[in-house]
C-alpha cells in the first residue's frame, strides 16, 4: 500500500552549476549490479515482466543495509500497437500505481543520499524515471530532462512513463513536451506521434490506461 504521497513544488533553486540535492546515476542491469553495492543509498531497479531472472543465473541488484532498493516489473513498451511480438505475448505496461509508488520511496532524498535508478538498458525506463523524480525534487522539466541526456546521451526516455508522471505531477504538459522535442531531434518524428497518442489515452477524459497491473 502506497503512503501518502509527498510531491516536492517547482522552484529553480535545487540545481546550481550542475549539481542537484541527490547524486544520481542511471545505468543498465549489468553496471547496477556493483552501482548497488558500492555506491547507492537508494535504487529503483526496473526490470523485465517475462524474464525468469533466477533460471538464468542473472546477478540483480539487492537491498543491503547501505541501499534502499525498490524493485518494479514492467515491460518497456508504451503502446499496445508496438508491442514486441516475438518477445511479449502479455505485455505488462507501466501503472499510475507504479509512478505513484517510485515517487513515494524517492520524496525524501536528501543532499547526501546517491540514489540509482537502472533497467535493462539503461536506455528507456530509467531515464524516464530519472526525469520525473528530478522534477519532483523541483527541477523545471526542460532542465531535468537535460540532465538526464547528460548523464545518458544515448538515453530515449520511455513515453508512457513520462506521460504519467507529467500527470501525477501536475506539469501541465511541461515534461511531455521537453522530453519529445529531444526525442524527436534525436529519433525522429515518430516520437511526436506516440506522444500524441499517449496523450490521448491517458490524459483526456474518459480514456483509462491499458491493462493495467498491480505492481
Amino acid at each position: 500500500m502506497v503512503g501518502t504521497l509527498k510531491l516536492f513544488p517547482l522552484v529553480t533553486t535545487i540545481c546550481f552549476a550542475g549539481e542537484y540535492m541527490f547524486k544520481l546515476k542511471i545505468s543498465n542491469l549489468e553496471g547496477a549490479v556493483q552501482l548497488s553495492q558500492q555506491w547507492a543509498t537508494h535504487t529503483v531497479s526496473i526490470l523485465d515482466a517475462d524474464i525468469d531472472y533466477s533460471s538464468r543465473a542473472i546477478e540483480l541488484p539487492l537491498e543491503h543495509n547501505r541501499n534502499l532498493l525498490r524493485r518494479y516489473f514492467f515491460h518497456d513498451i508504451f503502446l499496445e500497437e508496438y508491442t514486441l511480438p516475438n518477445v511479449l505475448q502479455e505485455p505488462i505496461f507501466v501503472t499510475e500505481q507504479h509512478i505513484k509508488d517510485i515517487l513515494e520511496f524517492t520524496a525524501l532524498l536528501q543532499a547526501d543520499n546517491r540514489l540509482l535508478i537502472h533497467c535493462h538498458a539503461g536506455i528507456s525506463r530509467s531515464t524516464a524515471v530519472a526525469c520525473g523524480v528530478l522534477c519532483q525534487h523541483g527541477l523545471p522539466p526542460q532542465e531535468a530532462v537535460n540532465i538526464v541526456f547528460s548523464l545518458r546521451s544515448q538515453a530515449l526516455p520511455n513515453p508512457r512513463v513520462i506521460v504519467l508522471f507529467d500527470k501525477i505531477l501536475s506539469l501541465g504538459g511541461q515534461l511531455i513536451a521537453a522530453t519529445k522535442g529531444i526525442s524527436c531531434e534525436l529519433y525522429g518524428n515518430n516520437m511526436e506521434k506516440f506522444y500524441e497518442q499517449l496523450v490521448n489515452l491517458l490524459l483526456l477524459p474518459n480514456n483509462t490506461i491499458l491493462r493495467e497491473s498491480s505492481i
